[in-house]
């Protein structure tokens, strides 16, 4: 899948610099265009006593189908 930054109109990279909130365009499995925002997330592993969580940080597309808010993982963020 490939993700359009719609600002500057280059491919998607999650190793870029991206913002949350930053507007972005993609084709679907059915070939679909979807235009959604980028959301910048840290997920925590839940393990007991973790000292060294988030452990990463993840980039996700979050666009609506129909009523449904769905979400997308995209890669790792910087």
């Amino acid at each position: 899948m490939k993700y359009i930054d719609n600002k500057r109109g280059k491919p998607i990279n999650p190793k870029m610099n991206i913002k949350s909130g930053d507007r972005v365009t993609f084709v679907d499995k059915r070939g679909e265009v979807t235009v959604g925002s980028i959301r910048i997330r840290e997920i925590y592993c839940g393990k007991k006593g973790c000292s060294k969580c988030p452990h990463k940080i993840y980039a996700y597309v979050r666009y609506r189908k129909g009523k449904k808010v769905k979400e997308k993982y995209i890669g790792v963020a910087r």
